[in-house]
């Protein structure tokens, strides 16, 4: 029987907003995500998408319910070792792209690496490769401000597939491009996903959802037609 990379069992999410008062965005979740899968989610703004995805993402934790990361029980890991385990798992796209503006693309997608602790002469190689692999080369030295809409995302990609993680998390990857950039990022996301990396997206955009394997509607923190 395959074990899911991604379980989630009755998962909540609410933020206090005072003493007494607060704000459910994330209700009842249960989902399974196999290896490879390729997912998109999708839903009106404040539905919980990103609320979900950062839950995965370990950038935050559920109020209730059971989160297990390759079969790890999440509540049961010490929250101090969740950004070695979000640099050797997981890798995060953003629709803000959030590179460091004053750092070159190099200097960007080296980051991980060196959050991850690879020793200094294994991380040159691996840089030029993932730099290579979006077509990057000749930016390589260029910073985010000298870049176009486009090559920023490709940066962004390279960053986020440089550790060679299970898993990457991307927050509308395409929101700020036009259709055919958009399309272009698509593709090298789509092999990566096609190499056995597990692809979850956010999307607005049901053209973009296409690309996906399959489709998850989220409304008001609530999964549509999801039974597990």
């Amino acid at each position: 029987m395959i074990k899911p990379v991604i379980k989630l069992h009755k998962i909540d999410k609410a933020y206090q907003l005072g003493k007494k008062r607060f704000l459910p965005v994330i209700k009842r979740v249960s989902l399974e995500i196999n290896k490879g899968a390729f997912i998109a989610f999708m839903g009106p703004s404040g539905s919980g998408k990103s609320s979900l995805m950062n839950i995965i993402g370990l950038l935050d934790w559920p109020t209730a319910g059971l989160y297990e990361l390759d079969g790890q029980n999440i509540s049961e890991i010490p929250k101090r070792t969740f950004p070695k385990l979000r640099g050797k798992k997981i890798g995060f796209i953003f629709q803000t792209y959030n590179l460091l503006p004053r750092y070159s693309v190099y200097k960007n997608v080296e980051l991980p690496l060196i959050y991850s602790k690879e020793p200094r002469n294994k991380r040159k190689q691996k840089v030029l490769d993932a730099i290579k692999s979006v077509g990057l080369s000749e930016r390589a030295h260029h910073k985010p401000n000298e870049l176009s809409g486009g090559e920023a995302q490709r940066a962004a990609i390279a960053r986020a597939l440089v550790n060679q993680p299970e898993i990457i998390l991307a927050d509308e990857p395409t929101g700020n491009l036009d259709t055919k950039t958009g399309n272009e990022i698509m593709e090298l996301l789509k092999s990566a996903n096609d190499k056995g990396t597990t692809l979850l997206i956010v999307t607005h955009d049901p053209d973009i959802a296409k690309w996906a394997n399959r489709t998850i509607r989220i409304v008001d923190g609530e999964l549509e037609g999801v039974n597990v």
